[in-house]
Protein backbone atom coordinates (compact mmCIF):
# COMPACT_ATOMS: atom_id res chain seq x y z
CA UNK A 1 0.00 0.00 0.00
CA UNK A 2 1.45 3.02 -1.10
CA UNK A 3 1.74 6.54 1.50
CA UNK A 4 -1.34 8.60 -0.25
CA UNK A 5 -3.68 5.17 0.13
CA UNK A 6 -2.58 4.88 4.00
CA UNK A 7 -3.45 8.62 4.60
CA UNK A 8 -7.19 8.34 2.16
CA UNK A 9 -7.44 5.29 4.48
CA UNK A 10 -6.66 7.39 8.20
CA UNK A 11 -8.20 9.93 6.73
CA UNK A 12 -11.73 8.64 6.32
CA UNK A 13 -11.29 6.95 9.47
CA UNK A 14 -11.26 10.65 11.04
CA UNK A 15 -14.37 11.10 8.73
CA UNK A 16 -16.23 8.23 9.56
CA UNK A 17 -15.21 8.75 13.92
CA UNK A 18 -16.55 12.50 13.58
CA UNK A 19 -19.50 11.69 11.11
CA UNK A 20 -23.18 13.37 12.35
CA UNK A 21 -25.81 11.40 12.78
CA UNK A 22 -28.02 12.34 10.48
CA UNK A 23 -25.58 11.69 7.77
CA UNK A 24 -25.62 8.18 8.64
CA UNK A 25 -29.63 8.52 7.28
CA UNK A 26 -29.50 10.18 4.06
CA UNK A 27 -31.70 9.21 1.46
CA UNK A 28 -30.56 7.86 -1.60
CA UNK A 29 -32.68 10.58 -3.24
CA UNK A 30 -31.64 14.54 -2.44
CA UNK A 31 -33.82 16.43 -1.09
CA UNK A 32 -33.02 20.13 -0.60
CA UNK A 33 -34.38 21.99 2.37
CA UNK A 34 -36.55 25.34 1.91
CA UNK A 35 -34.57 27.35 4.72
CA UNK A 36 -31.49 27.30 2.96
CA UNK A 37 -32.68 28.21 -0.10
CA UNK A 38 -35.87 30.60 0.69
CA UNK A 39 -38.12 29.24 -2.29
CA UNK A 40 -41.73 27.56 -2.55
CA UNK A 41 -41.65 24.19 -0.78
CA UNK A 42 -43.00 21.09 -1.44
CA UNK A 43 -43.03 18.15 0.94
CA UNK A 44 -39.98 15.79 1.00
CA UNK A 45 -38.67 12.60 2.78
CA UNK A 46 -38.00 14.81 6.20
CA UNK A 47 -41.33 15.18 7.78
CA UNK A 48 -39.75 18.53 9.59
CA UNK A 49 -38.76 20.50 6.58
CA UNK A 50 -40.03 21.47 3.58
CA UNK A 51 -37.95 20.67 0.34
CA UNK A 52 -37.62 22.13 -3.05
CA UNK A 53 -37.71 19.89 -5.87
CA UNK A 54 -34.49 17.50 -6.33
CA UNK A 55 -31.58 19.51 -7.78
CA UNK A 56 -28.54 18.40 -10.33
CA UNK A 57 -25.64 20.38 -10.49
CA UNK A 58 -23.50 20.21 -13.28
CA UNK A 59 -20.02 21.43 -13.02
CA UNK A 60 -15.99 20.99 -13.99
CA UNK A 61 -13.69 18.73 -12.01
CA UNK A 62 -11.84 21.45 -11.47
CA UNK A 63 -10.72 21.03 -7.60
CA UNK A 64 -11.12 24.50 -6.49
CA UNK A 65 -15.17 24.47 -7.08
CA UNK A 66 -17.18 22.72 -3.90
CA UNK A 67 -20.49 23.56 -5.92
CA UNK A 68 -22.72 22.79 -3.14
CA UNK A 69 -20.61 24.74 -0.88
CA UNK A 70 -20.99 27.37 -3.21
CA UNK A 71 -24.55 27.02 -3.81
CA UNK A 72 -25.18 26.76 0.19
CA UNK A 73 -26.75 23.67 0.15
CA UNK A 74 -25.68 20.28 2.52
CA UNK A 75 -24.24 17.09 1.81
CA UNK A 76 -26.85 14.70 0.74
CA UNK A 77 -28.95 17.76 -0.74
CA UNK A 78 -28.49 17.63 -4.35
CA UNK A 79 -26.68 15.45 -6.90
CA UNK A 80 -23.56 16.82 -8.55
CA UNK A 81 -22.02 15.30 -12.03
CA UNK A 82 -18.79 16.41 -12.78
CA UNK A 83 -16.55 16.32 -15.83
CA UNK A 84 -13.94 18.18 -17.73
CA UNK A 85 -15.27 22.06 -18.42
CA UNK A 86 -19.15 21.00 -16.99
CA UNK A 87 -20.07 19.76 -20.35
CA UNK A 88 -23.54 18.64 -20.42
CA UNK A 89 -23.05 16.39 -23.57
CA UNK A 90 -21.35 13.93 -21.05
CA UNK A 91 -23.51 14.65 -18.25
CA UNK A 92 -27.10 13.59 -20.28
CA UNK A 93 -26.98 9.72 -18.41
CA UNK A 94 -27.18 11.37 -14.85
CA UNK A 95 -29.58 13.42 -15.83
CA UNK A 96 -31.83 10.95 -17.21
CA UNK A 97 -31.79 8.71 -14.54
CA UNK A 98 -31.62 11.38 -11.53
CA UNK A 99 -35.16 12.28 -13.91
CA UNK A 100 -36.22 8.77 -14.12
CA UNK A 101 -35.59 7.60 -11.19
CA UNK A 102 -35.44 10.17 -8.60
CA UNK A 103 -37.45 12.96 -9.91
CA UNK A 104 -34.98 15.74 -10.36
CA UNK A 105 -36.55 18.71 -11.98
CA UNK A 106 -33.52 21.53 -11.20
CA UNK A 107 -30.88 21.46 -13.05
CA UNK A 108 -28.37 23.66 -12.78
CA UNK A 109 -25.18 23.98 -15.30
CA UNK A 110 -22.15 25.71 -13.38
CA UNK A 111 -19.07 26.75 -15.51
CA UNK A 112 -16.37 28.57 -14.09
CA UNK A 113 -13.73 31.07 -14.33
CA UNK A 114 -10.07 30.33 -15.59
CA UNK A 115 -11.19 26.74 -16.82
CA UNK A 116 -8.42 24.47 -18.08
CA UNK A 117 -10.30 23.80 -21.45
CA UNK A 118 -9.89 27.77 -22.13
CA UNK A 119 -6.16 26.70 -22.64
CA UNK A 120 -6.36 24.16 -25.77
CA UNK A 121 -8.35 23.15 -29.38
CA UNK A 122 -8.72 19.57 -29.83
CA UNK A 123 -5.87 19.35 -32.46
CA UNK A 124 -3.95 19.90 -29.60
CA UNK A 125 -4.70 17.14 -27.30
CA UNK A 126 -4.49 15.04 -30.21
CA UNK A 127 -1.52 15.60 -31.54
CA UNK A 128 -0.17 15.04 -27.40
CA UNK A 129 -1.92 12.10 -27.43
CA UNK A 130 -0.24 10.92 -30.97
CA UNK A 131 2.94 12.34 -29.79
CA UNK A 132 2.66 10.28 -26.01
CA UNK A 133 0.20 7.31 -26.28
CA UNK A 134 -0.71 5.84 -23.04
CA UNK A 135 -0.16 2.26 -23.99
CA UNK A 136 2.84 1.65 -25.97
CA UNK A 137 2.57 -0.74 -29.35
CA UNK A 138 -1.08 0.53 -29.38
CA UNK A 139 -2.40 2.02 -32.31
CA UNK A 140 -4.29 4.94 -31.54
CA UNK A 141 -4.31 7.48 -34.25
CA UNK A 142 -7.66 6.88 -35.69
CA UNK A 143 -9.62 7.04 -31.96
CA UNK A 144 -7.94 9.81 -30.91
CA UNK A 145 -9.01 11.47 -34.36
CA UNK A 146 -12.36 11.06 -34.03
CA UNK A 147 -12.71 12.21 -30.46
CA UNK A 148 -14.00 15.48 -29.25
CA UNK A 149 -12.99 17.43 -26.24
CA UNK A 150 -15.12 20.08 -26.32
CA UNK A 151 -12.67 23.03 -25.53
CA UNK A 152 -14.04 26.16 -24.26
CA UNK A 153 -13.17 29.52 -26.60
CA UNK A 154 -15.58 31.99 -24.15
CA UNK A 155 -17.25 30.60 -21.30
CA UNK A 156 -20.70 32.49 -20.87
CA UNK A 157 -20.84 31.77 -24.47
CA UNK A 158 -20.26 27.86 -23.85
CA UNK A 159 -22.71 27.77 -20.79
CA UNK A 160 -25.61 29.14 -22.68
CA UNK A 161 -24.99 26.10 -25.79
CA UNK A 162 -25.33 23.69 -22.98
CA UNK A 163 -27.87 24.66 -21.72
CA UNK A 164 -29.53 25.28 -24.97
CA UNK A 165 -28.46 21.83 -25.09
CA UNK A 166 -30.47 20.28 -21.93
CA UNK A 167 -33.55 22.52 -22.92
CA UNK A 168 -34.05 20.98 -26.35
CA UNK A 169 -32.85 17.39 -25.33
CA UNK A 170 -35.86 15.06 -25.64
CA UNK A 171 -34.74 12.69 -23.14
CA UNK A 172 -35.28 15.18 -20.51
CA UNK A 173 -38.44 16.79 -19.64
CA UNK A 174 -39.61 20.26 -20.95
CA UNK A 175 -40.70 21.49 -17.82
CA UNK A 176 -37.08 20.74 -16.48
CA UNK A 177 -35.76 24.32 -14.40
CA UNK A 178 -32.50 24.56 -16.07
CA UNK A 179 -30.36 27.80 -15.57
CA UNK A 180 -26.51 27.92 -15.94
CA UNK A 181 -24.43 30.15 -13.51
CA UNK A 182 -20.42 31.05 -13.40
CA UNK A 183 -18.03 30.70 -10.81
CA UNK A 184 -15.22 32.85 -10.30
CA UNK A 185 -12.49 30.87 -8.62
CA UNK A 186 -10.75 33.99 -7.48
CA UNK A 187 -13.43 34.97 -4.96
CA UNK A 188 -15.74 32.48 -5.12
CA UNK A 189 -18.47 34.37 -6.68
CA UNK A 190 -21.38 32.37 -8.43
CA UNK A 191 -23.31 34.79 -10.96
CA UNK A 192 -26.65 33.57 -12.88
CA UNK A 193 -25.71 34.08 -17.04
CA UNK A 194 -29.17 32.56 -17.75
Amino acid sequence: MSTTEEQYIKANENYVKNLEPERKDLPLKPSTPVRRLGVDSQPCNNPNLACTPQVIIITCMDARIVPSQALGLAEGETFVVRNVGGRTVEAIRSLVIAQQFFGTKEIIVLHHTDCGLLRFKDPQVHEKLKANPPRKNVPIASTVDSMVFLPISDTQVTLKEDVEFLKGHPLLYEDSQITGWIFDVKDGKVTKVI
